[in-house]
């Protein structure tokens, strides 16, 4: 019994496997490829779906090498959306990348993404609310030498500011817990623990500079009324002692 369910599992996967390989065929003939740079100006009716793709071997390698690709998709009427895969014609469903924005919609896949190739890139462009008519573009762009430093100071940047929320959320909790307010808004001791460790670790990583660290003495300062509660915050019946 066993090996005869093992059997009609395998089958059906076979079938399966058929029919979306056939879908996948069916596709491709279908898509209209695009060159980079130009627009390209199409329609599609409403709960359907258009294919291109744009072939970066046709280029000379050093003209696409270490460059970024955007597919941008603009909207003259309906609210069309952007689907791109480097492995099939994209689907709702079976996409890499998607952008469901109202208007105008852009991709934008730098080198540094794992599924970045320098080969084909799929699209597709699907009108889910109602006809659409749209143009079409995609570009090349040149990375600039600080694109390392600009991610970089982003991630420091979201970093501080979590760090600061935490440490206004635990500030306001305390002020509740001291002006006696009900359970709900007591002060939670392990989110001050977590806020200042976080705040230690962030001020001697390897990602701090002389931009951040006025901003985290600053923000040390406001919380330096917070340190001596870290050793003495205990819990009896649910309050804070």
């Amino acid at each position: 019994l066993e090996d005869s369910v093992h059997a009609a599992h395998e089958k059906l996967t076979s079938i399966l496997n058929a029919h979306k390989a056939a879908s996948r065929a069916n596709t491709a003939i279908v898509s209209e490829e695009i060159f980079l740079d130009q627009e390209v100006k199409a329609k599609v009716e409403r709960y359907s779906r258009k294919f291109f793709f744009v072939n970066l071997e046709r280029y000379p390698k050093a003209q696409v090498k270490n460059k970024s690709i955007s597919v941008m998709v603009e909207s003259i009427s309906g609210d069309p959306d952007l689907y791109m895969s480097t492995t099939h014609p994209p689907t709702e469903r079976e996409y890499t990348w998607r952008s469901l924005k109202e208007g105008t919609d852009v991709i934008e896949i730098l080198p540094s993404d794992p599924n970045y190739v320098l080969g084909v890139f799929y699209i597709a462009v699907y009108c889910p609310t109602s006809d659409c008519e749209f143009h079409l573009r995609a570009r090349l762009h040149r990375l600039p030498a600080n694109a390392d430093a600009e991610r970089l100071s982003r991630e420091r940047a979201t970093m501080y500011d979590s760090i600061r929320s935490k440490i206004r959320q635990s500030a306001y909790r305390l002020k509740m817990s001291e002006s006696g307010k009900s359970r709900h808004d007591e002060i939670q001791p392990e989110a001050v623990a977590t806020a200042l460790q976080s705040l230690n670790d962030f001020n001697n990583s390897k990602f701090s500079d002389s931009k951040f660290s006025d901003k985290l003495s600053h923000s040390k300062s406001k919380s330096s009324k917070l340190q001596p509660a870290k050793a003495t915050f205990t819990r009896s019946r649910g309050r804070v002692v």
